[in-house]
């Protein structure tokens, strides 16, 4: 049905639908159960069932789906499809792709869910971003910050563009942070964390900070050859405290012997000692420096 005053406004087929009054322009093309309410003009439904677009809500638009909301005065918010999915009052221009369950909340405009399930931007995070996954969260007042996808993530209250690109449990919890991998914690400004599989949290400990857990060693290399193998650059072994170098002779040129006795004298004159970590047990080959 078409209410009275809703000018202009048209329902394509299906059951059930309805327009409410002043609602003037919109439109539903079919499916079952959707309302457009009145005042929401020039807003859209394109099918599915029981979608709502409520008043003033103005050029929003519901493609499909199944029990989908835009709430008042959300003007020019998009839910593309999926079900159970909420775009809150006021948050204008706002989009949820699909999925189930997500939700952008009171008053963050211009906000964007890209799929996913149970994914949720808090009130007055205005241009944040959650790309998809499952159970991300990003905080109110977090403006500009983007989870891009993954399990658990969050981001903090009133924290600004902090980014968790994905993974699992990471949280950015300081502006500007960012923290990826698994149980990474960026808790402070500016901290970069960047953490492996290991089942513990690893949390940044100074503004501006770059943190690393990686217990499986670390290289950084600075060349390769034609085939993409790595000829120069440093390396951190599993459990070592050093540097090593990443080398290879066939890089080299001007290769000449030296005097291996002075180096030798050199090396005796120096107060070399051997010792293991506390840490360590068993039979470990000694550390010697």
């Amino acid at each position: 049905s078409i209410l009275s005053g809703a000018i202009e406004s048209f329902i394509g087929g299906g059951a059930d639908n309805r327009i409410l009054g002043s609602a003037f322009d919109s439109t539903i093309a079919g499916g079952s159960d959707n309302v457009i309410e009145g005042g929401a003009s020039y807003a859209g439904i394109g099918g599915g069932r029981s979608n709502t677009i409520q008043t003033n809500a103005d050029y929003a638009t519901i493609g499909g789906g199944i029990a989908n909301t835009i709430a008042t005065n959300a003007a020019l918010a998009t839910i593309g499809g999926g079900t159970g999915n909420t775009i809150a009052s006021n948050a204008a221009s706002s989009a949820i792709g699909g999925g189930s369950d997500n939700s952008v909340q009171f008053s963050s405009s211009d906000a964007t869910i890209g799929g996913g399930r149970l994914n949720i931007i808090d009130p007055l995070s205005t241009t944040a971003t959650i790309g998809g996954g499952d159970g991300n969260h990003i905080h109110a007042a977090a403006p500009s910050s983007t989870i891009g996808g993954g399990s658990g993530n969050q981001i903090g209250l009133s924290v600004s563009y902090a980014t968790v690109p994905g993974g699992r449990d990471n949280v950015a919890d300081g502006s500007y942070g960012f923290a990826a991998g698994r149980h990474a914690r960026a808790n402070h400004m500016g901290a970069f964390v960047w953490a492996d599989a290991s089942d513990f949290n690893f949390l940044s400990s100074a503004v501006n900070q770059f943190s690393a857990r990686a217990v499986g060693g670390v290289r950084f290399v600075s060349s390769i050859d034609i085939f993409g193998t790595p000829t120069a650059g440093v390396s951190l072994a599993p459990g070592g405290t050093s540097w090593g170098v990443i080398s290879d002779r066939n890089v080299k040129k001007d290769v000449a012997p030296v005097d291996s006795r002075g180096i030798l004298e050199k090396l005796a004159a120096l107060p070399i000692t051997q010792w293991h970590y506390r840490w360590e047990e068993g039979n470990v080959t000694p550390h010697i420096g």
